[in-house]
């Protein structure tokens, strides 16, 4: 009880929120740029990754199996439906 009343009468939760946005903000202005970079960069891989998705899967790379997961380390049926096993061509 004490721990919590000394936070309570000192502002610290307040405190170490404003501090760490001002850190937060700094270095964001610092490295705007880069940041941007990175979300331009980013978008254009989330687009292709749905691009990607739409396509029909080529027989032989990527299965989609609709049974149940069976056997290994985690028992029959514990995941349920949709393992995707992958195949060499």
């Amino acid at each position: 009880m004490a721990d919590v009343r000394c936070k309570t009468q000192t502002n610290l939760v307040n405190t170490w929120l404003t501090v760490e946005a001002a850190y937060q903000q700094t270095l964001i202005s610092q490295n705007l740029t880069h940041l941007a970079q990175l979300q331009t960069n980013f978008g254009a891989l989330q687009r292709r990754a749905e691009q990607l998705l739409q396509l029909p899967a080529i027989a032989g790379i990527l299965r989609i199996s609709q049974g149940l997961v069976r056997g290994g380390r985690f028992g029959p049926g514990r995941f349920g439906r949709g393992m995707v096993t992958f195949r060499a061509p």
